[in-house]
């Protein structure tokens, strides 16, 4: 008799398809374990059933296109193509259409549903929450070793379907479900989705009241409501920015907006960016693209305004079209009455957009009475009719001491407080403004691996290093203090919007001598984008197109030469750094072009999927990218701490993506449980 235990699975290893044994904790057996129990839950819920039961053909067909699953997550994608099962192509559309069926015969539902009920219905909720564990698995490997798209859809239909179907027998045995509490949140009915809202507009009492962060969570709110939003700011300043899926160029906080409402960034979102390069110079990009560089008078002056309006009008017009409702951010505040008539991005944008205004004060700041009466009393006539509520953001302490203060706000303003939303500290959202820099901790610490971002003037995508912020492992300060440097273990050059001049200050401030002194002592440096080029030999602009400043010498890190050039390289990337077989996902925005120095071999650091190149690679603790980022990625950043290896015991692994979309959930709840949610509906659904 052939015995059925083999002995060679005692220490800790298994065989996967092709030969190759791995770990028994390997996420891909993980990944094949949960699908494994699935498939047993639904060998137990047909066991319930009688065998003349409408079902069992459908679990029987469920169960073999699992073992196929199965077979195909046990093979290394390398080797996928050799899988004699084929996957069949309707995986998706079959539970798709058993849902329907079903559901047309179902009452409607707007409660979360007690997991329970008759045997038959609490086996399906197992089942169900057994799928959505192991589609959590699955997509962990598919960061890993990327899976056929269809197996995660299936998967995760196959959680939809078992939800149902719990529903459905409990209708079918009479079985009361017992009810939690009702979700706004959910898709209720197609007579919801396809409600028109107005567009709301969130204008501030001054600049950094909020208003980016309270759009992005708006943004969520009514994605989980069931509508389809998008955000829109129409003119923005900023020196963070991101390249939309075309390759073209936004502000990062309508990025991070778009994030929160699940849809695509795009150049509509935000048609017009102005990035800094000096205190009274800004580089100008209109739907994506910069054209030109232009001081605060002339692109004030009346001349060329009605043009930038029409392009930023005709960009909200497509986006309206496309989604339900529009989430607008102003900017700064709404009662600089001396710019009104060239301003493209507040009131007279919420005008041409027929926006419902609420505005937003910061109330930790102080003068919030005053700043609220005063951005009112300055309006129009014609726009204070269209401010329809008010926002206090930033609340300490107890809320409850301030409920006099909202009777008189709306007593002296006339308008309605929509909620007082209280600070917080526990929810992390990518800020686009530089001024929460001045909160970010400066200093090293002992017992993490000290991460140093060198400060510089004109810091750019700040972003780029919020991913590593957020690990255990790491302490990232930002500084520009040479002690401090000093202190690191690494230390990273940012992007910057005029990397001359801040070339020119590093030298003056004593910063470039203590980078090269860090980097002879052991310590990492690495450069992204504007950093990047500051660790070459030599930048060069002949043209002019960051300043006056036409060549200086690098750090000398790296064998590279940039030339500044006028036309501007804004586009998503995929890539592998060195031999990392993983892909990784980023963005360029830069415009320089960085060259090897004539007759030096440079190993690039990044191999992009389109066959270019990109960075220059000397060594672990010395390498520099265009590639904002590339920090997002983990399997770079285990790459990076690599030779801090004896730091790094008992410390999580972030998964960043699925961070992200808790904080957007977090935020989401927290705004929603202060805010007058049924008002700000009934604001937008009013008649005109």
């Amino acid at each position: 008799m052939r015995r059925i235990y083999t002995r060679t699975g005692d220490k800790g290893m298994t065989g996967i398809h092709g030969g190759e044994r791995i770990p028994k904790d390997d996420i891909r057996i993980e990944a094949n374990g949960c699908i494994d129990e699935l498939n047993a839950v639904i060998g137990i819920i047909r066991s319930l059933l009688p065998q003349e039961h409408e079902w069992q053909s459908l679990l029987f067909t469920i169960q073999k296109n699992i073992m196929v699953v199965m077979s195909h997550v046990a093979t290394p994608s390398a080797l996928r193509d050799g899988n004699p099962n084929i996957l069949p192509d309707n995986l998706c559309s079959f539970c798709e259409e058993a849902m329907d069926k079903l559901m047309e015969q179902m009452e409607d539902n707007g409660y979360f549903i007690l997991p329970g009920g008759t045997p038959v219905s609490a086996q399906l909720q197992f089942a169900r929450t057994v799928a959505r564990r192991a589609e959590r698995r699955l997509w962990t490997l598919h960061k890993h070793d990327p899976l056929p798209e269809i197996i995660l859809r299936f998967i995760n239909r196959l959680s939809d379907l078992f939800f149902v179907m719990a529903r459905y027998e409990m209708q079918q045995q009479n079985w009361t479900e017992e009810k939690w509490q009702s979700f706004a949140y959910k898709r209720k009915n197609e007579r919801v989705m396809k409600k028109k809202l107005h567009p709301i507009m969130l204008a501030g009492t001054g600049s950094d009241v909020g208003k980016s962060v309270i759009a992005a969570a708006l943004c969520r709110i009514f994605k989980q409501d069931g509508y389809q939003p998008a955000p829109f700011k129409a003119q923005n300043m900023a020196l963070n920015s991101y390249a939309t899926p075309e390759g073209l160029e936004i502000g990062r906080a309508q990025a991070v907006q778009a994030e929160a409402a699940g849809v695509p960034c795009h150049t509509d979102m935000n048609p017009l960016l102005l990035k800094p390069s000096s205190d009274h110079t800004s580089q100008v990009v209109l739907n994506g693209r910069p054209i030109g560089n232009r001081n605060a008078f002339e692109y004030f002056r009346k001349e060329g305004r009605e043009e930038l309006r029409q392009e930023v009008n005709a960009a909200f017009d497509r986006l309206a079209a496309r989604y339900n409702p529009i989430v607008m951010e102003g900017a700064g505040s709404i009662s600089e009455i001396n710019l009104r008539d060239t301003d493209l991005v507040n009131m007279p944008m919420a005008c041409y957009a027929d926006a419902d205004v609420i505005l937003v004060a910061d109330i930790d700041r102080g003068g919030v009475f005053a700043s609220v009466y005063g951005s009112v009393m300055l309006q129009t006539t014609e726009d204070k009719k269209r401010i329809k509520g008010i926002i206090i953001n930033k609340f300490r302490g107890d809320i409850r001491l301030f409920e006099p203060g909202v009777k008189m706000m709306e007593d002296l303003c006339g308008i309605p407080v929509l909620g007082v939303i209280p600070y917080y500290r526990n929810i992390h959202i990518e800020e686009e403004d530089s001024v929460v820099l001045d909160y970010k901790r400066m200093q090293a610490v002992e017992g993490k691996i000290n991460i140093a971002v060198v400060l510089l003037r004109h810091l750019s995508n700040f972003t780029d290093f919020n991913r590593l912020e957020r690990d255990e492992r790491v302490h990232l300060y930002y500084t520009n203090n040479t002690e401090d440097l000093a202190k690191a273990d690494i230390i990273l050059l940012p992007g910057s919007k005029s990397t001359l001049d801040d070339l020119y200050e590093l030298r003056r401030n004593g910063v470039a001598q203590a980078v090269l002194r860090a980097h002879r002592e052991g310590v990492t440096v690495m450069g992204i984008c504007g950093g990047y080029q500051l660790m070459g030999l030599e930048i060069h602009d002949p043209e002019g197109v960051e300043g006056e400043i036409r060549q200086l010498p690098g750090l000398g890190l790296l064998p590279v030469i940039t030339t500044m050039q006028g036309e501007k390289v804004t586009r998503q990337v995929n890539f592998h750094f060195l031999e990392n077989a993983e892909t990784c996902q980023g963005y360029e925005i830069h415009m320089g072009e960085t060259r090897p120095v004539p007759g030096v071999s440079v190993v690039p650091l990044n191999k992009l999927e389109d066959g270019g190149e990109d960075g220059c690679f000397v060594n672990q603790k010395c390498m520099g990218s265009y590639i904002h980022g590339i920090l997002d990625n983990q399997a770079f950043i285990d790459y990076l701490l690599e030779p801090y290896a004896e730091k790094l015991e008992c410390h999580m692994v972030l998964d960043y993506r699925t961070y992200k979309e808790e904080q957007y959930d977090k935020l989401a709840e927290h705004v929603r449980s202060h805010l007058n949610l049924p008002l700000l509906y009934q604001i937008m659904s009013g008649n005109d």
